[in-house]
């Protein structure tokens, strides 16, 4: 279940529906884009949430290589260093939330996606042309 919830951070999603559900079944609705509140970017939440994570998606080789797309040393750590590390540069501003989440889901799926890319629809970026 946690790996779904990593999935979705990564999909730079907007949150445009929030609705409470009393014990009562009163219905309280927060948010519902146009009406009520404004809508939500979401996206990675602190990258120590991802630390109990299990199953090799997203293990510490996963992590290291986005480590290493991200210029971030963390020879010698484990998966909950490497976090830690990357988590750091990114309240230092090292680099874009964008760039983050690109190259997350390089290091996550690039390896995964390869045999596939000749069917990939032109203009759909490889994972090489994120690295650039």
């Amino acid at each position: 279940m946690a790996l779904q919830v990593e999935i979705f951070d990564l999909l730079r999603s907007k949150l445009i529906f929030h609705a409470v559900i009393d014990t009562d079944d009163a219905i309280e609705t927060r948010l519902f884009e146009g009406l009520v509140g404004e809508p939500e970017a979401w996206g990675l939440d602190s990258l120590s949430k991802y630390a109990r994570s299990g199953g090799d998606a997203l293990g510490i080789d996963t992590l290291r290589e986005l480590a290493d797309r991200l210029a971030i040393a963390t020879a010698g750590l484990n998966k909950v260093g490497t976090l830690a590390a990357l988590q750091e540069a990114r309240e230092a501003v090292a680099f874009t939330e964008t760039m983050l989440v690109e190259q997350f889901c390089v290091a996550l799926y690039g390896n995964r996606i390869v045999e596939s890319l000749g069917s990939l629809p032109e203009g759909v970026p490889t994972p090489e042309q994120l690295t650039q």
